[in-house]
């Protein structure tokens, strides 16, 4: 099973990034878009596989130790990212500032998931890229898209505190449900 430690933002701010996501991307989509119950938008702190339960239980135990229950969040512009396959498919979300808050706790994550003999399968460290991933799109480089205003809105919204949850995941990177808060 894959698993997320993940941030997601409050309500509010969820419903906003679904309503653009669904707004730009629904017509050049090819498998991932932001829709409420289905793929919820967040910003990865770590990815990783797991078969066994209890681990997982005693894992959550611990990040709740950590008394860091929420996380400022602050985009700071948009992210296009070339897919491996099919052709002409691209990633498109937010990137997001790697403040120092983020950071420590992508380590906390990654070195927990390290300390039960996990490894992380996003990138991480270094080359850790926090996003909040809008939509794959199939986009080919001759063909036009016109991005609405609503990207600098999304971009310019307030800075939001996004709160760390464990949900489960797919292999594409989509968070399909809540765990544990």
């Amino acid at each position: 099973m894959r698993y997320l430690f993940a941030l997601i933002p409050s309500k509010q701010f969820m419903l906003a990034y679904i309503q653009a996501a669904q707004q730009i991307f629904a017509p050049i989509n090819d498998g991932y878009l932001l829709q409420e119950g289905n793929s919820t938008p967040h910003v990865t702190l770590c990815a990783f596989q797991c078969e066994d339960e209890q681990k997982i239980m005693d894992i959550w135990k611990e990040v709740k130790s950590w008394q860091i229950n929420k996380c400022a969040v602050r985009m700071v512009g948009l992210m296009l990212k070339k897919g491996k396959v099919p052709p002409y498919h691209y990633s498109v979300g937010l990137s997001v500032a790697r403040d120092p808050a983020l950071l420590d706790l992508h380590q906390l994550a990654v070195d927990l998931l390290h300390s039960h003999g996990i490894s992380c399968l996003n990138p991480i460290q270094h080359v850790y890229q926090p996003h909040l991933t809008l939509a794959g799109i199939s986009w080919e480089p001759n063909v036009s898209v016109v991005l609405p205003f609503l990207i600098d809105d999304l971009i310019s919204m307030p800075i939001d505190s996004f709160r760390i949850v464990l949900a489960k995941g797919d292999d594409i990177g989509q968070y399909l449900e809540t765990i544990c808060e």
